[in-house]
This record gives C-alpha cells, structure tokens and sequence, in this order.
C-alpha cells in the first residue's frame, strides 16, 4: 500500500514551487502562471518535468554549432547578446575556445583589428572590439563627403538672366506701348547649364 505523503511534506514541495517562482520573469514567468492556472503543476516533480519538457534543449539542438556559426551583423551589443545566450547553454567550452569563437564571428574589418591586439581572454577581447567599432563609426562620421555643387546649383537662385525681345515689324521704337511678338528668358545656372524659355504674342 502507497504511502500518503505526509502534511509537511506537501508543505515544504509547496514552498519550493512559490520559491522558485520567485526567480521566474518574462516568458517562463508567463508560462508558470497559466500551467498553474490550470493545474498542470501540483508538486515539486511535476514543476521539474515540466520545466525541462518546455524549455530544454532538444535532441537536435546544438548550441555549440550555433555558437560556432554566429556572425556579426547588426550592433556589437545585439552581437554580444547572442553570443552570451549561445555560450550560456554550451557547457564545457574552454575559455580559449569561446575567445575563438568570439574573434571569428565578427565582420572582417572589426575582427582584424582585434586580431592584431592579440587579447588574451574573452573579456579583454570584447572590451578590444567596442573600442574598435566605436572608431570606426567616429571615422565614418567624419569621412562623409560634402554636398555635391551641382545639386546645389540646381536648387539656388539663377546666376544671370538674359532677356532679348523682339519687335514686330510694324511697331517702331518712338511709339510706346509696342507689340512683342516673342520674349526668350535665358537662365544660366551656376553649374552652367543654360535653360530657355520662348513665350509668343505677349503684349506690353
């Protein structure tokens, strides 16, 4: 006959659970709240299989292929993150190894600057690469080419017009107002570029 387990008992499993709640955020705290919620934790050995039924590692993952393959492609904070949450869950990793890792994942330019200052721990190779990047970007920042003049030519005001009428053939100069029969506006920019403009049987 199967023994009933005994008040005490019940009470310290019950205090384990509240205790390692505790120490639950985000999704995992998500995830305690609904599987209690509806009853799918009632002991301590049911709290333990259920945690490694949801969040260990499968059969098929590798967390040290992963680790291996990381590329540098976005911020070295996003970078570093990754890195940090892939060599969290690969145990046994010698410290040489995850500088390795470290050095080889990082874009060309970055990990060959590091290369040469030869760091010798992972530390001292993370706090290489953000000094590096930051000079990069300082570089880049200050790199950038002016505005190009002809785009701001074509913005500005016209250098100089030219404005030639011409008179009709029946209209003299002595009597005013005259008729135009056309005015050409010439507009000659800074870049050199000439743009004419012709409108016909304007009366003045």
């Amino acid at each position: 006959m199967a023994k009933t387990p005994s008040a005490e008992f019940l009470k310290s499993a019950n205090s384990l659970i509240i205790v390692a709640s505790f120490y639950m955020d985000g999704p995992t705290l998500s995830w305690y709240q609904w599987m209690t919620r509806n009853g799918f934790i009632t002991s301590w050995p049911a709290l333990l299989q259920a945690l490694e039924s949801r969040f260990a590692p499968t059969f098929y993952d590798d967390p040290h292929g992963a680790l291996f393959k990381l590329q540098h492609k976005g911020s070295m904070n996003e970078y570093l993150s990754e890195f940090e949450r892939l060599a969290n869950r690969s145990v046994g990793l010698a410290p040489l190894a995850l500088l390795s890792f470290f050095i080889s994942g990082l874009y060309s330019e970055l990990r060959k600057e590091v290369q040469a200052l030869q760091p010798i721990s992972l530390l001292q190779a993370v706090t290489l690469a953000k000094l590096q990047e930051e000079k990069f970007q300082d570089k880049c920042r200050h790199s950038r080419p002016p505005p190009s003049p002809s785009l701001q030519s074509q913005t500005g005001p016209p250098h100089y017009l030219h404005l030639r009428v011409h008179l009709s053939n029946d209209c003299s100069r002595k009597n005013w107002p005259f008729v135009v029969t056309r005015v050409c506006v010439t507009t000659v920019t800074r870049s050199g570029f000439s743009i004419t403009s012709v409108s016909h049987d304007f009366i003045s």
